[in-house]
């Protein structure tokens, strides 16, 4: 039976073992949003919900051969890519995005950030990568290590649209402690300021927030929205996601990416 296309994502994440991060969350997010999610494994993970107990990264051919697969079998409307673990990494999907210069691209810098130490790894996002990316997604924390360059929040993001970069969607900028605002920066305009309030400090215990607003907004774009729309909508989602998070282990709490599920469930009754 025929039936409408479900958009495909294609993302690139470590495997998460707890199910609360990595490709897990990414799966999870489209699902919840109407998309099927191909996922290229970039590394494997021991870890709970804690911490990062080892890391081990995937071959960058293998990385290749995945992707290839993939996008030569589905009709693939937007990529995000998480967590890399190398240079090689990021010439591995280099050249994979060269060959696919129509679909939309979203990177969680988040994941990116914790292995900016990593020899060569920030000039090989900044120089491969970020002249292919439709959506940056950064935290303000983030930017220091992203573009140590800048001194104030709008110069840091002006040098990475200057890297080639679309578009950039800075999450966590504090005004108080009750609010904080995301920003959208495009080259060549005034930024697009969004507010969310009480959103101050409840994210930093939240395992996975990052990787599920990337994640979103990569989804909304496969569904065809704007790029402004896209990111408004998986904003809302992400933070819906977080408001009703729960705890699955003794570390930090998850995003309840299905809470608009669990939700319908709590107010439906079911007849024996």
């Amino acid at each position: 039976m025929d039936s409408p296309e479900t958009p495909v994502i294609l993302t690139f994440s470590p495997h998460d073992p707890t199910g609360c991060g990595g490709q897990s969350a990414d799966i999870e997010t489209a699902v919840s949003l109407g998309c099927h999610a191909a996922t290229v494994i970039t590394a494997l993970a021991a870890r709970d919900t804690r911490e990062i107990k080892e890391l081990q990264a995937v071959d960058a051919a293998l990385i290749i051969e995945q992707a290839r697969a993939l996008l030569e079998d589905m009709p693939v409307t937007a990529i995000k890519i998480g967590e890399l673990s190398s240079v090689s990494h990021c010439e591995a999907i280099h050249s994979i995005l060269l060959d696919y210069p129509q679909i939309k691209v979203v990177i969680d810098a988040s994941a990116q950030s914790a292995g900016v130490h990593r020899h060569g790894i920030l000039q090989a996002l900044q120089t491969l990568l970020l002249p292919q990316t439709t959506l940056l997604c950064a935290r303000q924390s983030d930017l220091q290590q992203l573009a140590p360059g800048g001194d104030t929040t709008d110069a840091k993001a002006q040098l990475l649209l200057d890297f080639g970069c679309k578009s950039l969607l800075v999450s966590r900028c504090r005004q108080s402690r009750q609010a904080s605002v995301n920003k959208l920066y495009l080259p060549h305009t005034e930024h697009k300021e969004f507010e969310l309030q009480g959103s101050g400090n409840k994210l930093e215990g939240i395992m996975g927030a990052s990787a599920t607003l990337a994640t979103a907004a990569a989804a909304y774009l496969a569904h065809g929205c704007l790029l402004t729309d896209a990111c408004h909508q998986a904003q809302q989602f992400a933070w819906q996601s977080v408001q009703h998070a729960r705890r699955v282990g003794m570390g930090k709490l998850v995003p309840n990416r299905l809470f608009w599920a669990t939700e319908k469930a709590q107010k439906k009754s079911y007849k024996h």
